[in-house]
């Protein structure tokens, strides 16, 4: 299964809900973002992804901003 598989399968599971979602890889095509941003993928992370980076794309999330 591939990671946009696994939140369709959350999108399913809970409807109406506003959910977000950060994807990381090692590889992101213009497809990749096309499709996740048809998803809800609020950011899309670059692998390797520091602590920082990733508390960066969380925070905002957590704050509701």
């Amino acid at each position: 299964r591939s990671g946009f598989d696994f939140i369709r399968g959350i999108k399913e599971r809970f409807p109406g809900r506003q959910l977000n979602f950060i994807v990381m890889s090692g590889f992101i095509s213009p497809e990749d973002v096309e499709i996740g941003q048809a998803l809800g993928v609020t950011e899309f992370l670059h692998k390797p992804v520091t602590p920082n980076l990733l508390l960066k794309a969380i925070l905002p999330l957590l704050s509701g901003s």
